[in-house]
Order: structure tokens, then sequence, then C-alpha cells
């Protein structure tokens, strides 16, 4: 399976939630991460992280009830300026195993996957989403 992901490739909407809300999230700034729609078979659209890959903390989607069978932490998400783009990186909400930068990984099934890493951070940027039905 040969995955291309490119600038061309805007991947699915997400919405940031902080608190208190505000309009602009500022760099360095604690949130949560979220799709903009629920993917099909999880409870929510939200980013938590999942220890699903052996030793590795992979972001999942949805809450710990979507993941029984694994270890999971809920936490806060930062964005950070990284080269010519953005960093995300994760904290959990309790002092944890693991905390660190978002970076990606390709599992033995060839899927693409993010997870925290204390290694090179993946590089984002971000783009106002027209959300749709087609976005889904």
């Amino acid at each position: 399976m040969s995955l291309n992901h490119s600038e061309v490739d805007f991947g699915k909407p997400v919405k940031f939630r902080t608190s208190p809300e505000i309009d602009f999230i500022p760099i360095d700034t604690y949130m949560n991460i979220e799709f903009a729609h629920t993917p099909k078979g999880v409870s929510s659209g939200n980013w938590i992280t999942v220890k699903d890959l052996g030793e590795a903390w992979t972001v999942g989607i949805g809450g710990p009830q979507d993941h029984q069978v694994y270890q999971t932490l809920e936490g806060v998400f930062k964005i950070n300026k990284h080269g010519l783009g953005y960093k995300l990186s994760f904290l959990p909400y309790v002092n944890g195993p693991m905390s660190g930068d978002i970076g990606t990984h390709i599992d033995g099934e060839g899927k693409w996957r993010l997870l925290v890493t204390n290694g090179e951070p993946y590089e984002v940027k971000f783009f106002k989403a027209h959300i749709d039905s087609s976005s889904i």
C-alpha cells in the first residue's frame, strides 16, 4: 500500500477547543482537538492517546470506551512554531508516562498513524476549513 501525503492533501477538518473559548489561538495554548464530523464507529471526534502499538502511544479518536482493550490517556494538545510551519504536542491530564511531540509512523498494515514521540515532530500547516457533508 502506497501512501502519498502531500501539501495538496488537506486531510479532514478539525476543531480546536480552548478553555475559555477564544477566537484566535496563539502558540503554546493548551486545547482539545476533535474532528469536525465524528467518524463512524466511535463515540466522538475527540483526539486522545492510545497505547496500541506495543510501547508507542498513538493519537486515537473517541474516548476510552472506544478503545477498551488498550490503555488510554486523555489530555491536551498545543501548537508551537516548527520550521516553516507548526508542530503539535501532547500533555496528559495526569502526571503520566507520556508527553511529547506528535510525529508519524506507518504501522505493520501500512496505515499512516500519528504518535507521541520525543523524536522528529510532524510539521503541519493550518488552513480555514470549509465544512460541509463532502468533508466527512
